[in-house]
């Protein structure tokens, strides 16, 4: 399949290059930053650090940009990080703030607008980081309580980890949410911070699926599976106070009395929790940032038809949650990535937070 692809100059959104490929590979994971790549059939005029956009071709003569009224779906957006050879490699949007910035612990009501924040200070309001054409928003519709506590403060820490800790913990994206075009030829990215609520039902037995491969590490076992909440300033590691405990058991929910569900013997994380800051969270909500997102422990991922009508091209999302069940076991899961080429008459999904820790098979 032949897609259709726009360079647009990072400086000022200038459309430089309007080309089409016919070798491409589309490769998306939050939590791995993968890459894409793409071999356009004409010359081109790019930068590291411009943006690439492939949107799936008409089949009637295409002479320009189609917005995104158009039904034609958006494919890929992203920053180009290299060139290697005929093909062009890009990287996801969130790429952008791939550097450092000085973390230090928070918590509060809001991680949402708490990344906002972040993206506001340490990109938009820095000109040196090039951000001319990116508009940022967020939804206000959902706040989630939040919790980071680094063993030092501040620590340094790379801004494109933080976020990848964040949608790990919270199911919560930056990504492209529409495109702008005014002539003369230019173009604007809009962006939004989004916490994933959207939720797809999905079973091995259906004619569109190939290739299942169920990888579970049983919650608890590998990650930590039991919270202490302490208050700061706590000075007697021999009698603490302890605020609250909570557990996590094997189904991925929130106790605070231990029962025969929750793997044993327990690993303890500890939350230092600030009892004079306003708007604090609830102790429930500090244990469902803290512990929550360890109840994906498992990496799932299958082919799935590209003309399939369970999961359209058009309705792929990081985040979209799913109910996943495989033989007599459901999982609650989270796509993370997916991957489709050129030559493909498939698609690659990837569901759950597992990566390098693959302990068990599922037959």
């Amino acid at each position: 399949m032949d897609i259709n692809v726009w360079i647009v100059k990072r400086t000022d959104g200038t459309i430089s290059t309007f080309s089409t490929s016919s070798s491409w590979e589309i490769n998306r994971d939050y939590l791995t930053n993968e890459k894409s790549t793409f071999a356009l059939n004409d010359s081109y005029n790019a930068e590291k650090g411009d943006f690439i956009l492939a949107k799936a071709e008409r089949h009637d003569v295409v002479s320009g940009f189609y917005d995104t009224s158009s039904n034609i779906p958006i494919l890929f957006l992203g920053v180009i990080d290299a060139f290697d050879g005929d093909n062009i490699i890009a990287c996801d949007i969130y790429n952008l703030v791939n550097f450092d910035f000085a973390a230090t612990k928070k918590t509060g009501t809001s991680f949402e607008g708490h990344i906002y924040t972040l993206l506001q200070y340490y990109f938009l309001n820095d000109t040196s980081k090039i951000p001319a054409i990116i508009q940022i928003s967020r939804d206000a519709a959902i706040n989630t309580a939040h919790s980071y506590q680094p063993q030092n403060n501040p620590t340094s820490t790379n801004l494109v980890d933080y976020l990848i800790n964040g949608f790990k913990k919270y199911n919560t994206v930056w990504e492209v949410s529409n495109l702008t075009y005014s002539k003369p030829n230019k173009l604007t990215i809009e962006t939004e911070i989004r916490t994933k609520t959207r939720s797809i039902r999905l079973k091995n037995n259906a004619y569109d699926f190939a290739d299942w491969d169920v990888y579970v590490t049983p919650v608890g076992r590998d990650l930590e599976n039991k919270l202490l909440i302490v208050p700061a300033g706590m000075n007697n590691s021999e009698i603490p106070t302890v605020l609250s405990t909570w557990y996590l058991t094997m189904n991925g929910e929130l106790t605070q009395s231990i029962n025969e569900s929750v793997y044993l013997p327990t690993k303890t994380k500890v939350n230092v929790f600030d009892t004079t800051q306003d708007n604090k969270p609830s102790y429930l909500e500090v244990a469902q940032s803290e512990l929550a997102g360890n109840n994906y422990a498992h990496e799932i991922s299958f082919n799935i038809k590209l003309d399939n009508t369970l999961l359209p091209i058009q309705e792929l999302e990081i985040g979209l949650l799913g109910e996943i069940v495989y033989g007599n076991t459901i999982f609650r899961s989270v796509l993370t990535g997916y991957r489709f080429s050129s030559g493909d008459k498939y698609m690659y999904l990837k569901w759950g937070h597992v990566r390098s820790t693959l302990s068990e098979i599922l037959p």
